[in-house]
């Protein structure tokens, strides 16, 4: 009788400790998700701050204005590497940073930017990379975005339609390995299409895949 008694406190005091968990992981889980908006909510005003800082938030060169695509570029190149991303737009916001060399690009304008003053290509391996692409563009279709229609095939680049599902060993088959699978290895191109580099983000926002806080 004694025994029947301890095993029914035990039993009892498991499916309460059970349901406890339960509620923590559900509980863990929504409070997880909530941080994530949250930090991403407040990223996205400081990118957005910053934008009007440097000008307002509109590439400096084509007019556009969808701040998805928008982003800051170095006039005179980058110099330090890790200056990017959150850490340069609140350096921007706080004034740790001068802005003289700074201004609002789209990501084509800032490629094409990138070319101009001669952070890409104007290398031997770069011609050859430029030669690869090409190639594997023109098995997937025509060379211009798909979306918009541009033709500057510096700004061109490969998008997933239901995401990046190959890969190179271990590794993600994108950027210049992707280019390189095409060319030498005949991969099957069903799954990619031809967008340029603004139009490949909206995509990803149109998806999913990024998240925009209207």
């Amino acid at each position: 009788m004694v025994r029947t008694e301890e095993r029914r406190i035990y039993m009892e005091n498991r499916r309460k400790t059970d349901r406890y968990r339960e509620r923590k992981k559900i509980y863990n889980s929504s409070r997880k998700e909530r941080t994530k908006e949250l930090s991403r909510i407040n990223n996205q005003k400081i990118r957005e701050n910053a934008f009007i800082i440097l000008g307002g938030a509109f590439c400096k060169k084509c007019k556009l204005s969808d701040v998805r695509f928008l982003t800051v570029n170095h006039i005179n190149g980058r110099k330090d590497k890790n200056e990017t991303g959150h850490k340069l737009w609140r350096k921007i916001i706080s004034g740790e940073r001068d802005i003289d060399d700074l201004e609002v690009l789209c990501l084509n304008c800032n490629i094409i930017h990138e070319y101009t003053i001669g952070n890409r290509g104007g290398d031997n391996r770069s011609e050859i990379r430029q030669r690869r692409k090409i190639r594997a563009l023109s098995k997937i279709g025509t060379l211009e975005c798909k979306s918009c229609k541009t033709d500057d095939i510096r700004v061109l680049s490969i998008n997933h339609i239901n995401g990046h599902e190959i890969k190179v060993t271990e590794r993600k088959c994108i950027g210049h390995r992707l280019y390189r699978a095409i060319d030498c290895y005949g991969i099957d191109v069903t799954n990619f299409e031809i967008l340029c580099m603004n139009c490949n983000i909206l995509y990803e926002y149109e998806r999913g895949i990024r998240k925009f806080i209207e």
